[in-house]
C-alpha cells in the first residue's frame, strides 16, 4: 500500500497528503516492517531534495513528529525483542532522523558514542548512521578524524565507513577535498562510488556535478567502465533547480559513456520524474506536512 500510494504520488495521481496520512497512520499503529519505512525514509529523502529553503525547518520538525516516536521504541541499542531486520530500520531511522530532521537530541548522541569510540567501539549496524549524523553536523576537526580512521582502519569494513562518510559533510572545501581524493588516493574500484555519495549530498552535489564535469575525459582512463554508470546514478539527486537537471541531462546525453546505455537512460528518466515531483509539489510541501503532522517542533 505504501509502495503504490508513493508510486502514485510520485507520477502526479495521488497528493503528498496522502502519503504523509499514510505515514502517520502507520507510525500510530506501531509498524516496524523496515520495507514500508524503506519507502517512506526515500520520500523524505526526495522532499530534503526540493523544498525550499525557507521550509526547511518545517521539513525538519515535520520528520521529527513522524520518526521520533518510533526512535524512542527502537532505541539506540539492539533489544531481547529485535529480529534480524531490526538493525536496519533502526539504522534508517536514526539516520533521517540526525540528518533531515536535524534532531538535537539524536545529533548529541551521535557526536557522544563517536567521541567514545575508542573505549566503546560503535555498533556495526548504525556505525554508518552514527558518522554520517556526525558528518551532517560536523567541520573540519571531524573530517579530519574521519580521514585518519580511513586510512589507519581497524577492519575493512572500519576503512569503507569511513570512507563512505567523507562524501556527507556538506562544507564545499571538505567536498572538494573528497572529491580529489578519489581522483588520487582511493582505490579506483572505489573511487566512483565516492563520487556517487557526493553528487547525492544535498549541498556539495551541485559543485560536484561541476567537477565531474571537468574530469569527464579522465574517467574512462582512471576507473573500471562497469562503473562509471553506477557513479553517474548519483545525477538523480540533481533535480533541483530543474535548471541543473536540465543541465545534468543534455550534458549526459551529449557524452555517452562506453557501458550501461539503458541503465543511464533509467537514470535520466529518474531525474526527470523527480524534477516533475519538484515542481507539482516543492512550493506546498511544507504546508502538507503542516495539515498532516503535530508540528511542535
Amino acid at each position: 500500500l505504501v509502495s503504490d500510494t508513493w508510486a502514485a504520488t510520485l507520477a502526479g495521481h495521488a497528493r503528498v497528503v496522502d502519503l504523509l496520512r499514510l505515514a502517520k497512520a502507520l507510525a500510530d499503529a506501531g509498524e516496524v516492517d523496515p520495507s514500508v519505512w524503506s519507502v517512506v525514509v526515500g520520500a523524505l529523502g526526495l522532499f530534503d531534495r526540493i523544498v525550499p529553503d525557507e521550509g526547511r525547518p518545517t521539513l525538519a520538525t515535520g520528520v521529527r513528529a513522524l520518526l521520533g516516536p518510533l526512535a524512542d521504541r527502537l532505541t539506540w541499542d539492539p533489544t531481547p525483542a529485535d529480529d534480524e531486520r531490526t538493525p536496519s530500520l533502526r539504522s534508517a531511522v536514526l539516520r533521517t532522523l540526525g540528518t533531515i530532521g536535524a534532531h538535537p537530541g539524536i545529533r548529541a548522541e551521535a557526536a557522544r558514542r563517536f567521541a567514545d569510540r575508542a573505549t566503546v567501539p560503535l555498533d556495526g549496524d548504525i556505525a554508518s548512521a552514527v558518522l554520517d549524523i556526525v558528518a551532517a553536523d560536523g567541520g573540519v576537526d571531524e573530517y579530519e578524524a574521519f580521514l585518519a580512521a580511513y586510512r589507519s582502519p581497524a577492519t575493512p569494513q572500519e576503512e569503507n565507513r569511513y570512507l563512505d562518510a567523507l562524501a556527507s559533510f556538506g562544507d564545499a572545501d571538505l567536498a572538494a577535498r573528497t572529491f580529489d581524493l578519489a581522483m588520487t588516493e582511493v582505490r579506483t574500484q572505489n573511487a566512483p562510488f565516492l563520487i556517487r555519495l557526493l553528487l547525492v549530498n544535498r549541498e556539495a552535489g551541485p559543485a560536484t556535478w561541476r567537477r565531474v564535469v571537468g574530469a569527464w575525459d579522465e574517467f574512462p582512463k582512471k576507473f573500471p567502465s562497469n562503473t562509471l554508470p553506477r557513479m553517474l546514478d548519483g545525477v538523480r539527486a540533481l533535480c533541483a533547480p530543474p535548471e541543473l537537471a536540465d543541465e545534468v541531462a543534455a550534458f549526459v546525453e551529449d557524452h555517452p559513456l562506453a557501458a550501461g546505455g539503458r541503465t543511464v537512460d533509467q537514470i535520466l528518466e529518474r531525474l526527470a520524474m523527480s524534477v516533475g515531483f519538484g515542481q507539482r509539489e516543492g512550493a506546498t510541501l511544507t504546508a502538507a506536512m503542516a495539515e498532516v503532522l503535530t508540528l511542535d517542533g
